[in-house]
């Protein structure tokens, strides 16, 4: 597949060439395990460069160089023109960089303008900002088109809202640098167009915007450059109007792109989980008049743009969250609204929050692989190494700490305990989050071989294709309500689409 013939937002290189952020030689090993190796490349000013590559491929850890997390071990940073010192975070802020993390640090009780001004000057401890402070910052978000309620809680603010609210924290710091790591993954396709135009005109102001995807039709709209990574090196470089997907997919997995997923049709199976007439949760979003059903055989994707009711209904699921009215029955067990719900052994869970809720991180991976499993069905030091392999997980260490793992091997590693077990029914949300391509399809064929083996599965994603490609039959929420379904032959791709901004169809 080659990219549209034309972005949405064309790229527009600077009139005269300057190179904001220069990589030189940048390493950086874990052990003997190389991260970064012999890294070298320009940014240049006033453009949105984009870098790509696999989970693992060094991404993270060259960011967290560039940010001051990291020290490497050989090369430098230079910025403008200037070395960068290592391993300050403060001077880093200093020198103009900026990071909006893929998990956003905010406080959910502080009002938005409370968020950016926190800590800054003149604006400490319990006393209120000064009114002069938070005319300053609505000017400033209404310059930069940045649409957010600032006198509302943060955890009361669209996610779409909460990423402009990250993005006006970097503007207040006056970040010439900005680092954006997987700003689209948790917004709807509706919100990630004006959080483009965004990123186009702060270009056009002369910012710099290094931006971190595993999207690849997002380096088309947005991107004036693109840099791939691959196994700590850097593998390609170009203009992503002169270069077409395949190539760019050549490089992140050094293979060609893999065909499109085939779900036969199965026959129908017995019901594994049934839900009706669910109401949980409090606020606007909450759950309510929810009904499902998953049989054996198939998978029902729920979607939607996050903070519309998906959290509530698996934390009632999995025993979290009361229930206030209805009835869940899953497998041989049933709960009505007076009854907790516990979730049964034949059951698998792969939680969205893999770093708090799937893994213990200052465990090895294969004490991770054993939870949850009672000691007989445990699986010995070489069966756990063979799991590892098996799924993908990079080293295939049985010994190793998971925290030292990347993001995309620790959640190969939560699927290799996942669906490994002898389960009927999968709970899975938002499984390929924040992984590459290849470990996307790698998931997905996982997801698909459950399916073909008769287990039922529940898959909870905000990726529409991802919806789109595994469902057999798919609903799309939108506070706390269904506001379409349909099975996987009947999607109306435009009624889908309004469902998720609450537009009637």
């Amino acid at each position: 597949m080659s990219w549209p013939a034309a972005s949405r937002f064309p790229p527009s290189r600077p009139s005269s060439r300057v190179v904001a952020v220069s990589f030189r030689g940048v390493v950086k090993r874990f052990g003997s395990l190389p991260a970064n190796d012999s890294i070298s490349f320009d940014v240049e000013q006033g453009t949105v460069h984009a870098l790509v590559g696999e989970n693992g491929a060094g991404k993270t850890t060259l960011l967290s160089i560039l940010c001051g997390f990291l020290r490497a071990d050989a090369g430098e940073v230079l910025i403008e023109g200037e070395p960068l010192p290592q391993g300050s975070p403060r001077v880093a802020l200093q020198r103009g960089i900026g990071l909006s993390a893929q998990h956003f640090l905010l406080a959910g009780a502080l009002t938005g303008s409370e968020n950016v001004l926190l800590g800054r000057p003149g604006c400490h401890g319990l006393r209120p900002i000064p009114v002069r402070r938070v005319a300053g910052l609505e000017r400033l978000a209404e310059q930069n088109n940045l649409e957010v309620r600032l006198d509302c809680p943060a955890d009361q603010l669209s996610i779409a809202e909460q990423e402009r609210l990250e993005i006006l924290k970097l503007l207040e710091r006056d970040a010439r640098i900005l680092v954006l790591d997987e700003p689209t993954s948790v917004l709807a396709p509706p919100e990630v167009g004006p959080l483009f135009a965004t990123l186009r005109r702060l270009a056009s102001q002369g910012r710099t915007i290094l931006l971190v995807t595993h999207r690849l039709a997002e380096v088309a709209e947005v991107a004036d450059r693109v840099t791939v990574l691959r196994r700590g090196r850097v593998v390609g470089e170009a203009d992503p109007r002169h270069v077409d997907r395949e190539q760019i997919v050549r490089w992140i997995a050094g293979t060609a792109p893999q065909e499109r997923l085939h779900r036969e049709v199965l026959p129908q199976g017995e019901i594994l989980l049934e839900v009706r007439a669910l109401a949980c949760g409090t606020g606007p979003s909450a759950p309510h008049e929810i009904d499902l059903t998953v049989r054996s055989g198939e998978i029902v994707g729920l979607g939607g743009v996050l903070g519309n009711g998906q959290t509530e209904i698996v934390r009632a699921l999995t025993g979290q969250l009361p229930m206030r009215r209805g009835m869940i029955r899953m497998l041989d067990h049933a709960w009505s609204a007076s009854e907790s719900v516990v979730l049964p052994a034949e059951v698998a869970w792969i939680p969205d929050d893999r770093r708090g809720e799937g893994l213990a991180l200052e465990m090895t991976c294969g004490e991770n692989l054993r939870i949850g499993l009672p000691p007989a069905l445990a699986p010995k030091t070489g069966e756990m190494r063979d799991r590892l392999e098996a799924f993908h997980v990079t080293p295939a260490d049985p010994t190793l700490r998971v925290a030292h793992l990347s993001g995309g091997n620790q959640q190969r590693l939560l699927l290799a305990r996942e669906m490994s077990r002898d389960a009927r029914l999968i709970l899975a949300v938002h499984p390929t989050r924040g992984l590459d391509p290849n470990a996307t399809a790698f998931v997905h064929e996982r997801l698909l071989d459950a399916r073909r083996s008769g287990r039922g599965i529940l898959l909870v994603t905000g990726d529409l294709e991802e919806l789109r490609a595994l469902s057999d039959h798919l609903m799309i929420l939108f506070r706390g309500s269904v506001r379409y379904a349909a099975g996987a032959e009947q999607v109306d791709i435009e009624k889908m689409n309004r469902a998720l901004v609450g537009i009637a169809p």
